[in-house]
């Protein structure tokens, strides 16, 4: 068994095209993003780590589907909670979201997120 360590930026990552989504679910801006997989492996479902850039907009997610775990590098993510309640996630600072989350999903800026999501 090889067990190594890897960085996870762009640069060591697969590139995974650039992906738009649908209108109907984006109340403001065009969700466009970019995505790099820098790792994959399975533990209780697949489980995938690397890079996503995404331009300003505003999303409403009537079910994530996935667990994820993220940190922001650069720019903002504000998640609005289907309870109304609000979390900002700025530079430096982590984030989760649970697999079935319901809620509104901004991106402040363009903003670069380091990711694990399992599911």
């Amino acid at each position: 068994m090889t067990a190594n360590a890897i960085a996870i930026h762009e640069e060591s990552g697969t590139p995974q095209g650039s992906t738009e989504l649908p209108a109907n679910i984006v109340s403001e801006g065009r969700a466009i993003s970019e995505s790099w997989i820098t790792g994959e492996f399975q533990a209780e479902g697949q489980v995938r780590t690397g890079i996503w850039v995404g331009e300003p907009c505003t999303i409403d997610i009537p079910f994530y589907p996935n667990d994820e775990i993220f940190t922001v590098l650069s720019g903002a993510i504000e998640m609005t909670n289907h309870d109304g309640s609000t979390v900002m996630v700025g530079p430096g600072e982590s984030g989760l979201v649970r697999k079935g989350w319901k809620g509104t999903f901004r991106v402040v800026g363009t903003t670069k997120k380091c990711f694990v999501d399992i599911g």
